[in-house]
């Protein structure tokens, strides 16, 4: 967290959270949490760091994937998706910006800044006085990159793990044919 938010409590409790919330992912297509801290100057995740680059940049890089190198790639997300789903979480916030390919070609899923609990209470909000709901992060909220949401979380509606394979399809249209939802 910058330093300008890294003193209000509502950032605060949301980073905590999601260090929380990450550090229950333990898998190899997840991009693991080693610690976390605030100190005066910031907040900070130390995660691992890998060679590699996002999906995004392979795909413009290269352009659509063939169908074998696809599946492989998809293969990987979805394990870690299952991880993630298994342990109740639901990401949010799938894209190819927030997938990477290691320079060996292992999928990392990352960034689960706006990620919450399933069949518990959601992450902290980050504004004052928001009513945390256990469906939304705010009640009727919408967090995420918009390309690739599914129709209920881009309504603010109540979201599920369905809502990630929704936006996993369009990740995988986007992989498959170079074109963006």
């Amino acid at each position: 967290i910058l330093p300008g938010l890294a003193n209000k409590p509502n950032f605060i409790r949301r980073f905590e959270a999601e260090a929380q919330l990450i550090a229950r992912l333990e898998h190899m297509h997840i991009v693991p949490l080693h610690d976390y801290w605030r100190d005066p100057d910031g907040a900070y995740l130390v995660m691992r760091y890998f060679r590699g680059g996002s999906l995004h940049n392979r795909i413009a890089a290269d352009g659509a994937y063939d169908i074998e190198d696809a599946v492989n790639l998809f293969t990987q997300i979805a394990q870690g998706l299952h991880v993630a789903h298994r342990n109740h979480v639901i990401h949010r916030d799938i894209k190819p910006d927030n997938i990477m390919i290691t320079n060996n070609g292992v999928i990392k899923i990352l960034d689960f800044g706006i990620s919450r609990f399933n069949n518990e209470e959601s992450l902290p909000a980050t504004g004052t006085d928001e009513k945390v709901q256990s469906k939304h992060t705010v009640e009727g909220s919408v967090m995420g990159t918009l390309r690739f949401m599914s129709p209920e979380q881009a309504a603010g509606d109540e979201i599920t793990t369905a809502s990630d394979m929704y936006s996993f399809g369009l990740l995988l249209q986007t992989l498959l044919s170079k074109v963006s939802p």
